[in-house]
């Protein structure tokens, strides 16, 4: 009798340590979502019939980048999804728990440990993962017997429960040993992917991109750092916004950028340099049919894109709109029905932002007014830029930047008054109370 109550406490015992490795992770979502490459998900799957109480479990990396302690219990057969940050990771469907941290895009080691600190389950991709997708946002998928990439299947069963079930292949495919098959990404060279806007004019605010493009993912947090070119330098701790910049003077400049995963690293991860000709803003104007229409000009031998910038006229305002383009040495004539305009007449143009004002006025002799010779004046001495401004014939031009107008100074006139009131005042007080005592 002792002997068999013996033999059912031993087995008792061992029941946890059984249930424990049934328990292994699952899938495992490191390059994010479409939405976000941040929306990381993983999922924990239970192979056997028995329900297991996770109370106490952990999950974590190597390098405790992700360092998660698990709650709850997983149902038998049951699987259990682990959300990055919030609920909304995965949508419509609710997680078992919320954690934080993020997984590498270029490999991590994955340790699951249960109350006692045992290790249930270590996978080791600190080199590379060995399936999942950044492309198409597939994840790594166990399989029963091997990792595959398959489109995303949270709390529900894999793209393969076999090893001889054909996987949804994307690109290239490479035989295992045990005659399955697995998708392998395809490798991507690391570099530095620019994205700027083209013309670019000074004087004129842009949005500037540049992604730092790794074996497998798309870096869009760390440590960023832009160099204009132009003496301009930056530094960002996120890529998820443009960077926006104006050149303040034309010429050909040499934008650096470079990537760390810190602020303490010396040594960039990546780094990449792209030239860019920044042009001076020149577009030459006249009036046609007294007002009916305005004829601009591009004498220059590159498109001109005046797209968002601004036309004010004595009947009102206006601004040109998305991909109005004006191609090389060309003449392009707006009439002022199509801008909404009665006429178009003391047209002033303005690019859309601060940075330079002109305004050069050539003779006429002609009934059309027309402005050319556009140059420059301080950029403090107006909010916008005046490209071209039609007004009446004068005799001389000017090249000269115009002169803010001035003011005198009526400083001591307006000290002066008061001090004469003051004493005024004090002299009145002074007479009351002299009547007052008599």
């Amino acid at each position: 009798m002792k002997k068999i109550t013996c033999i059912i406490f031993i087995f008792l015992i061992s029941m946890p340590a059984l249930a424990h490795a049934d328990v292994i992770i699952n899938e495992v979502a490191w390059m994010g979502t479409n939405k976000s490459s941040s929306d990381e998900w993983i999922e924990l799957a239970n192979t056997d019939s028995t329900a297991v109480s996770l109370a106490g479990w952990k999950l974590h990396t190597a390098d405790n980048s992700v360092n998660i302690t698990l709650s709850g219990s997983i149902s038998g057969n049951g699987f259990y999804l682990l959300e990055r940050t919030d609920d909304t990771t995965v949508p419509n469907i609710t997680a078992d728990k919320i954690y934080t941290g993020a997984l590498s895009d270029s490999g991590e080691k994955l340790i699951l440990e249960d109350n006692t600190g045992s290790v249930v389950q270590s996978l080791d991709f600190t080199a590379k993962w060995p399936a999942g997708n950044t492309t198409t946002n597939q994840t790594m998928q166990w399989n029963g017997s091997t990792w595959v990439t398959g489109d995303a299947t949270p709390k529900a069963s894999n793209v393969q429960t076999t090893a001889d079930t054909n996987i949804s292949t994307v690109n290239t495919t490479t035989n295992t040993s045990n005659g399955s098959q697995q998708y392998v990404p395809p490798k991507v060279v690391p570099h530095i992917e620019f994205s700027f806007p083209s013309p670019l004019y000074s004087g004129m605010q842009y949005e500037f991109g540049a992604q730092a493009v790794l074996e497998y993912m798309t870096e869009p947090y760390g440590y960023f750092v832009w160099n204009m070119g132009d003496g301009s330098h930056f530094t960002k701790t996120d890529n998820t916004d443009p960077l926006s910049y104006t050149y303040e003077y034309p010429g050909t400049y040499t934008v650096s950028f470079a990537y760390y995963r810190s602020a303490y690293e010396k040594k960039s991860i990546l780094s990449g340099t792209k030239k860019i000709e920044v042009l001076k803003p020149s577009i030459d104007m006249s009036i046609i049919d007294n007002g009916a229409a305005l004829s601009i000009q591009n004498s220059t031998d590159k498109v001109v894109d005046l797209s968002g910038w601004h036309l004010e006229t004595s009947s009102g305002n206006t601004v040109f709109p998305d991909m109005t383009y004006i191609a090389p040495k060309a003449d392009v004539i707006f009439s002022a029905k199509n801008l909404q305009l009665s006429s178009v007449q003391g047209a002033k143009i303005y690019t859309p932002f601060s940075g330079f004002s002109t305004q050069v006025i050539q003779p006429n002799t002609k009934a059309n007014i027309v402005i050319k010779n556009i140059t420059t004046k301080n950029k403090n001495t107006t909010s916008r830029s005046v490209l071209g401004t039609v007004a009446q014939p004068i005799q001389n031009v000017s090249t000269e930047p115009i002169a803010a107008p001035q003011t005198k100074n009526h400083t001591k006139s307006i000290i002066l008054g008061v001090v004469i009131a003051t004493v005024i005042g004090l002299l009145l007080l002074l007479e009351r109370f002299m009547t007052q005592k008599e």
